[in-house]
């Protein structure tokens, strides 16, 4: 018997699915999806349409959506802009440096090479917030860039 990855059709175990491990973590936080209307219904034209993730659509954004996430690597840069602003108090409090080397002498550069289960809580919360692919679900095919959907 093979073992199948959690992250792939239980058919098919080289084709990617986006699953509710990967997408429920963004569900508090507003998270936007592009969806083909003509995948939802047959015989309309190709329009691509977004929404809005809630518990109300989640089975629906699970089969027709994909999210749309901000890559990884730019975490150093967007958080730059944001840090010691009072309105994004999380930022301060989970990307500052003496909080990230208290946890394995995590430096911010890193973060975009660590698996999401090696990051703090809060600083995970912080990514998931600001709509960062934690789950490198972008390069799978399964997510697209804030910079190419819409």
């Amino acid at each position: 018997m093979t073992k199948h990855s959690e992250k792939t059709e239980p058919s098919n175990s080289t084709k990617p699915v986006l699953t509710t491990v990967f997408l429920a973590p963004y569900l508090p936080y507003g998270l936007k999806g592009n969806y083909l209307l003509s995948d939802v219904v047959p015989d309309a034209k190709y329009e691509l349409r977004n929404k809005l993730l809630t518990t109300d659509n989640f089975d629906f954004f699970l089969k027709y959506a994909k999210p749309i996430l901000r890559p990884i690597e730019e975490v150093e840069k967007y958080f730059e802009k944001l840090y010691s602003s009072l309105e994004h108090q999380d930022v301060t409090d989970y990307f500052d440096a003496d909080f990230l080397a208290s946890h394995d002498n995590i430096e911010i550069q890193e973060i975009q090479l660590l698996e999401a289960e090696q990051l703090p809580y809060g600083t995970l919360k912080v990514l998931l917030k600001h709509h960062f692919d934690v789950f490198d679900l972008i390069s799978q095919g399964l997510a697209v860039s804030i910079y190419d959907a819409y």
